[in-house]
């Protein structure tokens, strides 16, 4: 999907919007072709609504401006009670962000090929005060990532993030922020219940020449590679 702005530095909010859809949409290749999308802000963006995105392309998205700024390929919003579902298995390729999901989502993020040139965050979730899983695994290359992965969340149930590969050996900083150039983040608020243990997993990462490899803040119960054994290590890597 693309279209050329209206105007120079015009570029539309959104090729797709959904907002309170009554079924799961999905987006996925045809004819054995990925369905692309470029030339807009966002790719997707979902309002209170589930997603489904299999062999997509998310690619050189732009926001307006002069000059142009990077857009985002999928956002999911959700603050309603009512939890939603997001299962993406696509690609995402020089982007302010791959994926921003904010609220009551359970989420599902798998078997990408690729993030590539993301200017902030590859995957961004705060899940708010909701308690809902999250996993993210074999996705086989965050490449030139700011961030790779940023969790957030007060009352998070469970997290997965397993048998990912990050490789920032060609990676040009051009953030100061505190979590810059970081593979791995999962955060929570100093106002969480730090005495209750969260099902955190982080295991089996391949983390190459990040600033910081794996951060965790406020998060107790965390388990970070399997102990004692390390049968899922993590292995961390700086040249």
């Amino acid at each position: 999907i693309t279209k050329d702005p209206t105007i120079p530095f015009l570029f539309p909010d959104a090729h797709v919007y959904l907002e309170d859809a009554l079924q799961t949409p999905t987006f996925t290749y045809v004819g054995g072709k990925y369905c692309i999308f470029q030339d807009a802000y966002i790719g997707i963006k979902a309002v209170r609504s589930d997603i489904n995105s299999a062999s997509c392309d998310f690619l050189n998205l732009m926001q307006n401006g002069n000059p142009l700024l990077k857009g985002i390929g999928i956002v999911a919003e959700n603050i309603s009670s009512n939890p939603r579902t997001i299962n993406v298995s696509s690609r995402f390729t020089n982007l302010k962000n791959g994926i921003t999901v904010k609220g009551n989502f359970d989420i599902d993020i798998s078997n990408n090929d690729y993030f590539r040139d993301i200017s902030d965050a590859a995957i961004f979730v705060n899940c708010f005060n909701y308690y809902r899983d999250i996993s993210i695994y074999n996705i086989m290359n965050f490449l030139k990532c700011n961030i790779g992965i940023r969790i957030h969340g007060s009352n998070m149930h469970a997290v997965n993030i397993s048998n990912n590969i990050f490789d920032n050996s060609n990676f040009i900083e051009t953030s100061t922020g505190q979590y810059h150039n970081t593979a791995i983040t999962v955060q929570m608020p100093l106002t969480s219940y730090r005495s209750i243990n969260r099902d955190i997993e982080i295991l089996e990462n391949i983390i190459t020449n990040y600033r910081i490899g794996i951060h965790a803040f406020n998060t107790p119960g965390i388990t970070i590679g399997s102990k004692p054994s390390l049968t899922a290590k993590n292995i961390i890597n700086f040249n």
